[in-house]
C-alpha cells in the first residue's frame, strides 16, 4: 500500500474513529443508566453478588467478566483500592459514564466492559473488510451499525457479560469464517466461559463446516468444542451448584402472552422493516452472513421459552452476522459504498468466503 493512498484514507479514517469513540461511550453511558452500573436490571444478579459467585443461578454461570473483575480487584493493594474508591467518587470517569460516585469495583467493570466494546469494532471492521474485500465504505461502516444497534435492543436492562457476548461471538464468527481453527477454538472456550448460549455458535459451526470440510477435520473440531462445552457446562453447574434460583428459568407462558396480547400496526411495521434490512439484494450478501437465519428461528424459540418479554439483548448471539446483513443493505444496497470519499483508490483485501 503505498503512501499516496494511505493519505487519502487517513481524513476518513480517523473521522470514522472519532464516530466510534462517540458511540461507544454513548453505549457506556446507556449501561450505566439502564443498569446502575452493574448494581441492577435484576437484584439476582448485581455486581458484587456476580463478582464474588453469590449471583442466582442461571446468571451465575455466566463467568467470565465477573472472574476478570475479581482477579483485578483481588491484585490490586489494599491501599491502591482504597485511594481509588475515595477519588472516584466525583472523578471525571464517573461524570463522563453519568455517575455521581464510583467504586472501584465498577472502574474495573467499566474498563473491561469498554475493552470489549472495543474488540466488537475491531472485530466488525475486519468482518467487513473480508466479507466485502472492495469496499471500504462496508467495512467503516459496520462498526457503526452494530454500536447503533446495541441501545435499540437493550432498553430493558444489561449485564456485565452482554458486551462480552458481542465480542467473543464476533471473534468466533469471523475466525471461523477464515477457517483459523486454532484462533477460533479460543475464542469459543471464553463464549463459553462467557455465557451459556455459545451453543448457538456451536449449532452455527455444524451448519456451515459440515459441507465444507472434510469428514475427519469436521467431526475432530466438532468432538473438541462439544467437549469444551459439555466441561464448562458441567464445572460450572457443580461449582454454583448449591446457590439460589434454577438450572434454567422458564418464561414460556409469560412470553407467548405478552406476544398475543401487544400486537399492533406498530410492531408489525418493525417486523417488515426488519425482514427488509436483513433481506433486501439477498443473493449479493456474504453466504456465511445469510447462514445466520438457519439460527435464528431456534433463537426465537429459546428467547420465547427462557427469556423475559422485551429482553431482546438474548439475540447478542446474532447481531454479528445480522450486522454483515443490514450493513449490506443500508450502505452497499443504497449506494452509499460508490461515493468518493471512500473509493478514492483500490481497496484490495482478502478474498470473500464465497
Amino acid at each position: 500500500m503505498d503512501n499516496a493512498f494511505i493519505r487519502s484514507r487517513t481524513p476518513v479514517l480517523v473521522l470514522f474513529i472519532l464516530i466510534y469513540a462517540i458511540l461507544s461511550l454513548y453505549v457506556m453511558q446507556r449501561f450505566s443508566a439502564v443498569s446502575n452500573m452493574g448494581q441492577s436490571p435484576d437484584y439476582r444478579a448485581t455486581l458484587g453478588r456476580m463478582v464474588y459467585g453469590t449471583a442466582a443461578r442461571p446468571f451465575v454461570y455466566r463467568a467470565l467478566v465477573p472472574s476478570l473483575i475479581r482477579m483485578v480487584v483481588d491484585a490490586t493493594p489494599d491501599d491502591v483500592r482504597i485511594t481509588a474508591n475515595a477519588n472516584l467518587q466525583y472523578s471525571a470517569f464517573a461524570r463522563m459514564l453519568g455517575r455521581i460516585g464510583m467504586t472501584y469495583t465498577q472502574a474495573v467493570m467499566a474498563v473491561i466492559l469498554y475493552l470489549c466494546l472495543c474488540g466488537y469494532i475491531v472485530v466488525l471492521y475486519k468482518m467487513g473488510a473480508f466479507f466485502f474485500p472492495q469496499s471500504w465504505a462496508m467495512a467503516l461502516f459496520m462498526p457503526v451499525i452494530g454500536l447503533v444497534m446495541i441501545p435499540a435492543f437493550t432498553f430493558n436492562g444489561l449485564y456485565i457479560y452482554d458486551f462480552a457476548v458481542l465480542f467473543l461471538t464476533s471473534a468466533c464468527y469471523y475466525c471461523m469464517a477464515r477457517q483459523q481453527w486454532r484462533r477460533y477454538l479460543f475464542w469459543f472456550v471464553l463464549a463459553c466461559l462467557n455465557k451459556e448460549t455459545a451453543i448457538f455458535i456451536l449449532i452455527f459451526f455444524a451448519l456451515w463446516c459440515l459441507p465444507r470440510l472434510d469428514s475427519w477435520r469436521f467431526i475432530f473440531y466438532w468432538a473438541i468444542q462439544c467437549v469444551i462445552y459439555i466441561f464448562i457446562k458441567i464445572a460450572l453447574s457443580i461449582d454454583f451448584m448449591y446457590n439460589p434460583g434454577v438450572f434454567l428459568e422458564n418464561h414460556g407462558s409469560l412470553d407467548i402472552s405478552s406476544l398475543l396480547g401487544g400486537y399492533n400496526f406498530m410492531r408489525l411495521g418493525l417486523y417488515f422493516m426488519t425482514l427488509f434490512l436483513l433481506t433486501y439484494h439477498w443473493q449479493e450478501k456474504p453466504l456465511f452472513a445469510r447462514y445466520i437465519l438457519w439460527i435464528y428461528p431456534m433463537m426465537v424459540v429459546a428467547y420465547t421459552l427462557y427469556g423475559i418479554p422485551g429482553e431482546y439483548r438474548v439475540f447478542f448471539d446474532l447481531f454479528p452476522l445480522l450486522t454483515v446483513l443490514i450493513t449490506h443493505t443500508l450502505i452497499e444496497g443504497t449506494g452509499i459504498a460508490k461515493a468518493a470519499m471512500f473509493n478514492r483508490s483500490e481497496y484490495v483485501h482478502a478474498p470473500s468466503v464465497d
